[in-house]
């Protein structure tokens, strides 16, 4: 077997391999014998079919086993000889058929892998933060739960900040009507930040019975594309007005709190100390979060090595086939060229994932696995069935170990990292996630 190598770019790779006509020969006779000993053909008993009349029934058919046979065989240790790592097979192309005892000539293009040097793990500045939740933090969660179970009393008056509206409302931009615009009695809670800043500042104010035409401008960096930086106006009819009654923040309180099967607290401090573990375990996947944007984008900006275009196609293909299943009718107008930065950022990311992985011989965890798979339990219910639910669904669970095969990554890196821990705040952390969401608009 003969291979040559042609570099087509910086990671395009056209092999050529030559099979020589004497190897093809010898595996096509092979294959002939073994059909004598195979094939019934009339007028012959079996086992004992002519050589003769084998080649001459079966010859294109044991041509195009044996040249499919013989590169299946040969690709492989083409690839191993010439220390090659495919991205993918490739374009199988056969250029000289093995015609009359002639040679097996094909060709292979494929992309490899890049060449990948990552830089020491020690050497990139990241933040290590330590969770650590303040009184403030409890109490503002203390303060959400006692809006949950407050009661809502109607007011005559007009609107104000932290009253609830029922009201029916229109959206239009241009004069055409938009999906999600409309609702018809729905309650609006104001003060919350949950509406648009403008809508919440035309509704206080009105009473019920009042109708109004409110203007308003989506912000930029609105949750729905197509309305981002949009002015629409708003027809709405308000209904009533109630104003909130909030519970008193006791011991009874905390006691009440909790449906069946829930957690049940003893007293106020009890519900403290509960709110707290939970804040800091978001707070802890939170701050991971942080933790694997700032290396990789720092591993990034180190570590400079092409991409290749296959991988990239793909995941731009996996994307837009993401943003059809969350949006049917804008998938079909989203442009590839689009999604061309998202796909590269996150093709990278993956490979230096895969190269991290090899540097640092990191194995799969069974611990971060069960992990997972408790998580995914408890989101749908917590009992024994969903577990085998999982357990039997091959790519979710393939899935969920991807996912703690990559929680186990940024472990390690985490744990390389020369950083000062700087304990910190729920409050204070979402201050520095929103000043650096600023700073990149």
């Amino acid at each position: 077997m003969e291979v040559s190598i042609k570099e087509l770019d910086a990671l395009k790779r056209q092999m050529t391999v030559t099979v020589p006509a004497e190897e093809v020969v010898e595996e096509m006779e092979d294959r002939y014998k073994e059909l004598t000993r195979q094939v019934k053909i009339k007028g012959f008993r079996p086992g004992k079919v002519p050589l003769k009349v084998v080649k001459m029934k079966y010859k294109d058919a044991v041509e195009q086993e044996v040249v499919s046979e013989l590169i299946k065989s040969t690709y492989p240790a083409a690839i191993t000889e010439n220390d090659l790592d495919p991205v993918e097979t490739g374009r199988v192309e056969v250029t000289k058929d093995p015609k009359k005892g002639g040679a097996l000539e094909y060709q292979v293009t494929f992309e490899i892998n890049p060449e990948i040097k990552l830089p020491k793990i020690e050497t990139i500045k990241v933040d290590k933060y330590i969770a650590e939740p303040t009184d403030e933090d409890v109490q503002e969660y203390l303060e959400q739960l006692q809006r949950q179970n407050a009661e809502w009393v109607q007011v005559k008056r007009a609107a104000k900040a932290d009253d609830r509206v029922n009201a029916d409302y229109e959206g239009t931009i241009k004069g055409e009507a938009f999906e999600g615009g409309k609702g018809e009695g729905v309650d609006l809670e104001l003060g919350q930040k949950r509406l648009i800043e403008d809508f919440e500042k035309g509704i206080v104010g009105m009473k019920a019975g009042d109708e109004s035409t409110i203007k308003v401008k989506f912000p930029k960096d609105y949750g729905h594309a197509d309305l981002a930086g949009q002015k629409a106006e708003f027809k709405i009819k308000v209904h009533k007005v109630e104003e909130v009654k909030l519970p008193e923040l006791n011991d009874e309180f905390a006691k009440n709190l909790g449906g069946e099967g829930q957690e049940k607290f003893k007293d106020l401090e009890a519900l403290k100390e509960s709110l707290k573990e939970n804040i800091t375990d978001e707070l802890n996947q939170r701050i991971l979060g942080r933790f694997k944007h700032q290396a990789l984008e720092a591993l990034s900006a180190k570590a400079k090595f092409p991409l290749p275009t296959s991988m990239v196609d793909k995941e731009i293909d996996r994307l837009q086939k993401s943003k059809a299943q969350e949006n049917p009718n804008a998938a079909q107008d989203v442009d590839p060229k689009e999604l061309q930065s998202a796909a590269e950022t996150n093709v990278r990311n993956s490979l230096i994932i895969m190269q991290f992985i090899d540097e640092n011989e990191v194995k799969p965890d069974r611990a971060f696995v069960e992990k997972k798979v408790n998580e995914f339990v408890a989101m749908l219910g917590g009992d024994d069935r969903a577990k085998e639910m999982i357990y039997s669904n091959e790519n979710l669970l393939r899935s969920l170990e991807q996912q703690a095969m990559e929680e186990k990554v940024f472990e390690v890196m985490l744990s390389q990292v020369k950083a000062e821990e700087k304990a910190i705040g729920f409050k204070a952390f979402q201050d520095i996630v929103e000043k650096e969401h600023k700073a990149k608009k």
